[in-house]
């Protein structure tokens, strides 16, 4: 990574992070973008945090992202409108407890009457993309609704249906993906992208 992070950054993760796993994901979603933008023919940006702690590009504000990682895999999305991406590796729990306790009961029911894990991380990953993509910090999970049979958020408090785009991804039974966006016409298949890809197109950092 010291390839492709600027030196301050690196010392960010240095005194962000205590395990280099957690370094590596976390840059790596920086390298991500970075490579992205490059793609776009954006070399020169400025990434700014705002006050709900949620970066932005500062110098392109009509160009939004999102970042996140979960066991070995770090997902990001790119689009000209407001998005949220997350990702989780699938693994045992006790989702039926989880569910009652921190998701809306429609939710829980659906949950508890198929009796599946990947009907819980299908449900969990398009509610933790939404909160991302609202980027306003904190947000009871309760006080929204994931129909996954419609394809739909209900928003609880306001007693209204979101027209949002979102999709829900099983990647090689491993992953669960879930994407949140106001971009209600298109989102596009997430794509794996290698390190040599990224090699063969990003200018090294002196």
């Amino acid at each position: 990574m010291k390839n492709y992070l600027s030196k301050e950054y690196l010392e960010v993760l240095d005194k962000k992070y205590l395990f280099n796993k957690d370094k590596y994901l976390s840059g790596g979603g920086r390298i991500l973008l970075r490579y992205i933008l490059a793609k776009l023919s954006i070399e020169d940006y400025i990434i700014s945090i705002d006050g709900n702690g949620k970066p932005f590009l500062l110098s392109h504000p009509n160009i939004h992202f999102n970042i996140s990682h979960s066991g070995d895999l770090v997902l990001i999305g790119v689009s000209d409108k407001s998005i949220g991406v997350d990702i989780e590796k699938i693994q045992n729990l006790d989702y039926i407890g989880i569910s009652k306790h921190f998701f809306h009961n429609r939710e829980y029911t659906k949950i508890f009457n198929t009796d599946s894990i990947n009907v819980f991380f299908k449900i969990l990953t398009l509610k933790e993309s939404y909160v991302k993509m609202k980027g306003t910090g904190l947000i009871d999970l309760k006080s929204f609704v994931v129909d996954i049979d419609k394809n739909l958020i209900l928003d609880c408090v306001n007693r209204v249906c979101l027209n949002l785009n979102l999709n829900s991804l099983l990647m090689d039974k491993e992953y669960q993906i879930g994407v949140c966006s106001t971009d209600v016409d298109n989102i596009d298949r997430p794509r794996e992208v290698l390190l040599s890809d990224i090699s063969n197109h990003l200018n090294v950092i002196d």
